[in-house]
């Protein structure tokens, strides 16, 4: 068939693997040859012009299979005295090699990749001999093809990604993830529309970044070894808050709260949740535990990073009902904001009111071995359900911090969020006076009793064994092996 027949039969874009990464390209099937194209940027308002990359007659067109391109030869063994040989077989391969070219289209539908097969095949029948296009030939092609395309708009198939967002606010100017979206599998288009609850003490800038998850084949990596997302896009926006204030003391607005529902699980006692199930840990303590030992324990910021809201306040709900829930199919940030709710809304704190104090003081001995004495009584005076609870968690924050070096939650990182959480004390037992008659600053109150919280969980992660009575050996074993 002549050149001067020649007619497009069929266009599509498609992605082209070239030396590991991924190239979008505009593919033209024409009677005679196959052109792949780049389609440049449009600058200046210049209109839309074709880079050709490639093209090859149909003549001399053949197709190989992914699968059978990487399939690893049987080489066998050659003596020594073949060597010589064997150079001179591998220089005359290499030159025929040079003077074929193989090309890699990565198509991710079977009907259209067996659709431009038979269409290439069928045309092939029609076609018997090679040819060469001159330059000038070659740029007269590549420029017809901007009136000759069928195909105009990128299908959204080709760019798909799993996609998600963090959230990172300064304190202070020091950086920080706070907060994780979902992942949003095989789109352009993710539409998060999640709510976040984020701490922002002496912020000034939040910075959100999307990325790409990858996955193990396709992982970026860092200078350290450390594989990691790739960054699609990011942005920064000045915090400005816009608000009426109500002043609430401080008594009102981190009192514990009991539940006016006695048959849930959140805001109700510890004693009557473990005696109603017939469990020394609760069921919830259990469920979200394992489930992030699971697949949480490499997750970044794991109980530092907000998981979203509302997927939080769903899982409350299921457990306060007592529903079946999926945990495999909710983030695990989610499930861990739960466990951190869970804890925060006892009607009375984990380490209880009436020890709090006494914990406050023993935290503040300089003796160690006076400390560790008081703290270790203090501790095993815990109601049994206390206890047992606490020494489960324990070891499983012990876990976490083992994979500090991926997730990045060392002991002192998990103490500053779980401390506070299992100690802060109900309204009652609160160190700030309800009628204060001396100004009370934030450093002489809030902070130093925080920091009193934290190192007091602290110092229970940092031992290494706790020596427990043999009368509560076999519950403490039995918690753990849940």
């Amino acid at each position: 068939m002549g050149r001067t027949h020649r007619q497009l039969l069929k266009d599509s874009f498609m992605v082209e693997l070239v030396e590991g990464a991924r190239k979008l390209r505009h593919v033209f099937l024409f009677t005679d040859l196959f052109l792949c194209a780049k389609l440049k940027k449009q600058i200046g308002g210049k209109s839309q012009q074709y880079d050709c990359k490639w093209y090859i007659p149909l003549t001399d067109l053949s197709f190989q299979m992914v699968d059978e391109s990487e399939a690893v030869p049987n080489i066998p063994l050659v003596p020594d005295e073949e060597l010589d040989a064997m150079k001179i077989k591998i220089s005359q391969i290499k030159n025929d090699i040079q003077r074929e070219k193989s090309y890699t289209f990565l198509i991710s539908s079977d009907y259209e990749r067996a659709e431009w097969r038979e269409n290439i095949r069928e045309q092939q029948k029609k076609c018997f001999k090679s040819f060469s296009l001159t330059s000038v030939e070659l740029q007269m092609l590549t420029n017809s093809c901007v009136k000759l395309q069928t195909v105009h708009n990128i299908p959204l198939t080709i760019n798909k990604e799993d996609l998600y967002c963090t959230l990172e606010v300064d304190s202070f100017g020091y950086f920080v993830n706070k907060a994780k979206t979902r992942v949003y599998r095989d789109t352009t288009e993710p539409n998060w529309n999640e709510e976040f609850e984020i701490e922002l003490e002496g912020s000034q800038t939040l910075r959100i970044l999307c990325y790409e998850k990858c996955y193990n084949k396709t992982k970026l990596t860092k200078e350290d070894g450390e594989s990691t997302d790739r960054i699609m896009g990011k942005g920064q926006i000045q915090v400005e808050v816009k608000l009426s204030v109500k002043f609430t003391s401080r008594e009102f607005s981190l009192k514990r709260m009991p539940s006016r529902k006695q048959t849930g699980v959140f805001g109700v006692k510890i004693a009557i949740v473990t005696k109603r199930e017939r469990s020394k840990v609760p069921y919830i303590v259990r469920q979200c535990v394992e489930e992030i030992e699971r697949r949480g324990m490499e997750e970044v910021g794991i109980y530092r990073v907000s998981g979203v809201a509302t997927d939080i306040q769903a899982l409350k709900a299921a457990f306060d009902v007592n529903v079946s829930v999926m945990m495999s199919e909710m983030d695990v940030n989610a499930i861990a904001g739960t466990l951190k709710l869970y804890f925060r809304e006892l009607p009375e704190p984990l380490f209880t009111d009436e020890l709090y104090p006494n914990f406050a003081e023993g935290i503040a001995l300089s003796d160690p071995v006076a400390k560790e004495s008081c703290m270790l009584n203090l501790l095993l005076s815990l109601p049994e359900p206390n206890l047992v609870t606490f020494l489960f968690l324990l070891d499983h924050l012990k876990r976490v911090a083992e994979r500090e070096s991926v997730n990045k939650m060392s002991l002192h990182n998990l103490a500053t969020v779980f401390g506070p959480t299992l100690l802060r004390p109900s309204e009652k037992d609160s160190k700030i006076p309800a009628n204060p008659t001396q100004p009370i600053t934030m450093t002489d109150s809030w902070s130093l009793e925080v920091m009193s919280q934290v190192q007091v969980l602290l110092y229970f992660l940092q031992l290494e064994t706790i020596p427990t009575p043999d009368s509560k050996r076999q519950s403490i074993l039995f918690s753990t092996e849940v």
